[in-house]
C-alpha cells in the first residue's frame, strides 16, 4: 500500500502559491488565484483518499467506511461544481449554498470516524436518513387506501426506490425507531466539534439559500435612493469560500486516512499538513490585505 501511495504522491504536482504578489497585491484577483489553486489541490487530495481502500480492500468496504467514503466523494464533486462556475467568473453569490454542503460533509465526517470501533454513530447517522424516506412511504400508502387499493405506476416506482434504499442500509423500515430515539446530533453539535467558529459559518451562507433579505438585497438588487432595481450581474468571486473548503476538504482526508488507514497517514500527513498550512498563510495574507483597504477608506 505505502509504495503504491508514495507513487501516487510522486506523480501529484502541488499548487505553488505565488506569495511575492500576494505581499504587493493592489486588488484581490491574486487572493481569488491562489484560493483557487489550493482548491483544485484539494480537489486531487479528496479524489487519491476517496481511492485508497482499495489496495489493502479491493473487493470493496463495509457499509460504515463506505460512509466516510462517500462523504469525500460527495465533497469531491461539490468542489468540481464550484470549481467549475468559478472558471466562468459566474456564481459568487451561490459558492456559500455549495460550501454549506460541503461542512455539512466535513462535520458528519469528524463526527463519525470519533466512534468506528462501536459503530453506534453510524448506525444513527444511516437511521436518521431513512426517516424522510419511511415518512414518504406513508404517503404513498395512504393515497393508495384512499383510491381504494388502486395504484398508479409511479407509486410502484417510489415504493421499490424506497425499499431499495433500505435494503443497501441493512436496515428494517418497519423497524425504524423514531427520530427522538435515534438521536444523530444536528449540524451544529457536530460542527462545534471541530471550532467554536464553525457554526457560524455555516450559518452565514443560509441567506443564500433562503432567499433571505440579506441576500436578496445584496446580491439580486442594486438601489437608487430609495427604490430599487434587478440586479443582473454575476457576483464577484470571492477567495475566503476557496480557502476554507481546500482547508477543510484536506483536513477531512487526514481524518479519514488516520481513522481507516493508519500506516498511511505518515506519509500524507507532510504533504497534507503542508497544504493546510499555505492555506493558512494566504489566508492571513488576504485578512491583511482587507484591513489595510478599510483602514485607507
Amino acid at each position: 500500500m505505502t509504495d503504491a501511495l508514495d507513487t501516487a504522491l510522486a506523480s501529484l504536482p502541488t499548487y505553488d502559491v505565488r506569495f511575492a504578489e500576494l505581499e504587493a497585491a493592489t486588488s484581490e484577483v491574486p487572493f481569488v488565484e491562489a484560493g483557487f489553486g489550493l482548491l483544485g489541490q484539494s480537489l486531487k487530495y479528496l479524489y487519491l483518499t476517496a481511492c485508497m481502500y482499495k489496495v489493502e480492500r479491493p473487493d470493496g468496504m463495509d457499509r460504515n467506511e463506505a460512509i466516510v467514503v462517500g462523504q469525500l466523494v460527495r465533497m469531491y464533486k461539490l468542489v468540481h461544481a464550484i470549481l467549475g462556475k468559478a472558471q466562468q467568473d459566474r456564481g459568487g453569490d451561490q459558492h456559500t449554498a455549495v460550501a454549506r454542503q460541503f461542512l455539512e460533509g466535513v462535520s458528519v465526517i469528524e463526527y463519525l470516524t470519533q466512534d468506528i470501533a462501536d459503530g453506534m454513530r453510524f448506525d444513527a447517522y444511516v437511521q436518521d436518513g431513512l426517516i424522510a424516506e419511511k415518512e414518504f412511504a406513508k404517503v404513498v400508502a395512504t393515497e393508495v387506501a384512499e383510491r381504494d387499493g388502486k395504484r398508479w405506476e409511479i407509486e410502484d416506482r417510489l415504493d421499490t426506490s424506497i425499499n431499495g434504499t433500505f435494503r443497501r442500509a441493512g436496515v428494517d423500515k418497519d423497524a425504524l425507531p423514531g427520530r427522538k430515539r435515534i438521536a444523530f446530533p444536528n449540524v451544529e453539535t457536530r460542527l462545534n466539534l471541530i471550532g467554536p467558529t464553525m457554526y457560524g459559518l455555516y450559518r452565514a451562507s443560509s441567506g443564500g439559500i433562503h432567499g433571505t433579505w440579506n441576500d436578496i438585497g445584496n446580491n439580486h438588487l442594486t438601489m437608487n435612493g430609495d427604490k430599487f432595481h434587478p440586479d443582473f450581474e454575476p457576483n464577484a468571486v470571492r477567495p475566503q469560500i476557496f480557502t476554507s473548503m481546500a482547508l477543510w476538504g484536506t483536513r477531512a482526508c487526514l481524518v479519514y486516512v488516520k481513522s481507516y488507514l493508519p500506516d498511511c497517514y505518515s506519509r500524507l500527513q507532510p504533504r497534507m499538513g503542508s497544504q493546510i498550512e499555505t492555506v493558512a498563510k494566504v489566508d492571513e495574507l488576504h485578512e491583511k490585505w482587507l484591513n489595510s483597504r478599510e483602514s485607507m477608506g
